[in-house]
């Protein structure tokens, strides 16, 4: 017998032999997704595809559109296939309202370096090796003891849904139906948060470690430098490269954290200027097509970029600031109105992600499916100085299962996660 037979064998007896003496456990399976803007999803998790904003069982599903000067614009629906996942038994209740409490580290993904494509954007690469994990067991400042549990009217709990200024909690949420709104400069955002008839969520963090790095590249890149160096590519840090959890979303009310930017670079990869004629086919993939997914094979791909070319400008780095907004299964809308470029560029950005609570049964067993969403924004700073307002949201599956309906989604839940610890070591 394989390890991991064993390991899956051993697990299951515990679960079994725990169903007669704890009442109130369930099966509990989960898979989150986080939407930054257009561009970034985390976890990457290529290929991205497309799904039905809207559909039932299917949070992670967001509705992103993006306009230039007012135009119209087509609302687009893509995320990765399959987001950070796990299986465990839980505390709760089956029915639609029923308060339950999510395990600590429920979810959890290492795959190491992922590649992704974008297109028709300036940005046409991002590459990550993030560690996502979700959810803490508490928040950092100031944490609540409320944290981690779900239930109908969460919001009006005192100390559970609040900004952590405080140790007794902070300023909290007033109202189940709340819009956030802020200016900074010629940028507009408000965040709305419509609770739904059950009014129910609740608080936990999602953790993210590790760097990535945007490849920017392309016409609108090139035009920015004289035609003697094109063609251009740059590079844009995420992440930080400091070992420990930082909390994304979801911890509270306005809760704040703070972050750093790594800076950047611009490349020159033109003839004399450290890439001798012709410049190499292995730095600038052929482009891709406008559609997705991706193609032909290698399409926009930046390659080699830190052993050609020539550095011809800095990217700066930033400071930032993060607020981050509470779960709920109802409907969370965020839209941002950017002024950019002395005017030359307006950009509306909207993101709208929808919850549930529903029951059903799935192979014959009882089954309890919760979706949730949380919204945040950040307040992003350079050097010169300049601030700008960025949009995220994280929607989250959650299925639960009653006994012995957990001891099949726990042993279902190992072999997903098997599966995926295959994938990381080929």
């Amino acid at each position: 017998m394989s390890k991991f037979l064993r390991a899956t064998a051993i697990m299951a007896a515990v679960v079994l032999g725990a169903t007669a003496s704890q009442a109130q456990t369930i099966g509990m399976a989960g898979e989150y997704g986080e939407s930054n803007g257009i561009i970034v999803q985390i976890p990457q998790n290529p290929p991205q595809v497309s799904c039905t904003f809207g559909a039932p069982d299917d949070a992670r599903c967001l509705a992103n559109t993006q306009h230039f000067f007012g135009g119209p614009a087509a609302a687009v629906s893509l995320y990765p296939h399959h987001g950070v996942y796990g299986a465990r038994l839980a505390t709760g209740g089956l029915n639609v309202g029923d308060a339950f409490t999510v395990p600590t580290l429920l979810m959890q993904q290492r795959l190491g370096d992922q590649v992704g494509i974008v297109l028709n954007n300036v940005v046409q690469q991002l590459n990550t090796s993030f560690t996502a994990a979700a959810p803490g067991a508490s928040r950092t400042k100031n944490p609540q003891p409320g944290m981690r549990r779900f239930s109908a009217m969460n919001w009006s709990l005192g100390g559970v849904q609040n900004d952590g200024a405080t140790a007794g909690g902070g300023v909290s949420r007033l109202a189940a139906n709340t819009v956030i709104s802020r200016t900074i400069g010629l940028e507009t955002l408000a965040m709305t948060y419509t609770a739904g008839a059950n009014e129910f969520g609740g608080t936990m963090s999602v953790l993210l470690d590790g760097t990535g790095t945007l490849y920017l590249a392309g016409a609108n890149i090139d035009n920015l430098f004289p035609a003697s160096l094109r063609p251009i590519a740059g590079t844009n840090p995420v992440g930080d490269g400091v070992p420990g959890f930082n909390t994304r979303n979801a911890a509270g009310w306005n809760y704040t954290v703070t972050g750093a930017q790594a800076p950047g670079r611009f490349k020159a990869f033109g003839p004399g200027v450290g890439v001798f004629p012709p410049v190499p086919t292995n730095v600038f993939g052929v482009p891709c097509g406008p559609t997705p997914p991706p193609a032909p094979a290698g399409c926009n791909q930046v390659n080699g970029f830190n052993t050609n070319g020539v550095t011809v400008a800095p990217l700066p780095g930033a400071t930032s600031t993060k607020h981050m907004f509470a779960w709920t299964t109802g409907t969370v809308q965020i839209v941002r109105t950017a002024v950019r470029n002395g005017g030359a560029l307006v950009i509306t950005d909207t993101v709208t992600g929808m919850g549930y609570d529903v029951t059903g049964t799935d192979g014959g067993v009882p089954t309890r499916r919760v979706g949730m969403i949380a919204g945040s924004y950040t307040v992003r700073t350079d050097g010169v100085p300049t601030s700008q307002m960025n949009t995220q949201m994280v929607g989250i599956d959650l299925k639960m299962t009653p006994e012995p309906g957990a001891t099949v989604a726990l042993i279902s839940g190992l072999g997903m996660l098997g599966a995926l610890a295959v994938r990381r070591r080929s």
